[in-house]
Formats: structure tokens, sequence, C-alpha cells
């Protein structure tokens, strides 16, 4: 409902916001436009519909317990980041909740920060962070883990010595 990219709005050049489901990018549409900077649009992660190395920087607010293949949505945003660029991750840690949370659409139950970093680096991307950001004061007392990625800088090519 583009509540997260109403924050990141105001320090941002340029924002790009996705949602599988169109009323939520229509609530987004009404929150942020004020924005002319502020771009959204409906769109599946598991295939981005965007240029090869065209984001500075990718966040995943509470989406991987969502989606149907965390590894590939992982893959396709590493896709489209720039070298250098970062991947941030906001999910649950592992739990146990899932009587609660599959009410919510959750097909996964939240990843132990090992997983979290093994799904960064399948995608080619080197974990710089994985720590616990906030625990819920309320029952059942989720844990919320923030994970921060690297894409590796494209190392120049060498050049082959010349043949006389």
């Amino acid at each position: 409902d583009g509540a997260a990219a109403s924050y990141l709005a105001a320090g941002s050049r340029s924002l790009t916001c996705i949602d599988t489901i169109a009323p939520m990018i229509d609530a987004a549409k009404k929150r942020l436009g004020e924005h002319a900077h502020v771009r959204t649009l409906v769109a599946d992660v598991h295939d981005l519909p965007f240029s090869e190395e065209s984001f500075d920087s990718v966040l995943l607010f509470h989406t991987l317990t969502y989606v149907e293949r965390p590894k590939r949505a992982v893959a396709e945003c590493a896709r489209v980041l720039r070298p250098g660029g970062r991947l941030v991750v906001l999910s649950l840690d592992e739990h146990d909740q899932s009587k609660i949370t599959s009410a919510f659409g959750e097909r996964h139950p939240g990843f132990a920060p090992r997983a979290l970093k093994a799904l960064l680096s399948k995608a080619a991307l080197d974990p710089i962070s994985c720590q616990i950001a906030c625990r819920e004061t309320k029952k059942p007392h989720f844990v919320v883990l923030s994970a921060v990625a690297r894409k590796p800088e494209v190392s120049p090519r060498k050049k082959s010595p010349s043949r006389s």
C-alpha cells in the first residue's frame, strides 16, 4: 500500500514500487501521488519487467515469506542490481506460527539467518550483514531479520597477450 515507500520517497531521486496485487498498487498510488519520481506498477518479483543492472538498490520488505519461489525472487533482484548495488531484505525469522501466518498468505515460515544468507549467496551476492532488526513485544513475539547483500563489481577483463 506504499507505507514503507512513503518513508523512502523524500530521500530518493527515483523509486519504483511493485506488487502482484493491483489494489495494493492502487493504494500506493494514492499514498505516493505527490511524489512525481515514484513509479508504481503491478509486477511479479519472479519475473521483473526491468533491464539487467538497472537499479542501485533493491528492497524486499516482507516479501520472501509470501512468494512461491524465494530463490528465484532473490535471483531476479540480483539480475536487476547494478554492480556494487545492494539488496536489502526484511523478513520474519524462522518461526512455528504457520497457523497464524498462513491466514495472511505466508508460504514460508520465515528464514533462519543462515538460510537467508545462503539465499543471497546462491544469487551471486555477497552478504554484508544479517541481524535481528526487531522483536515484537506481543505474542507470538515474531522476530524480523534485516539482511544486506552487495552485488560484486564487474572485474575488468584481462587483456590477452598480443601475439607477434
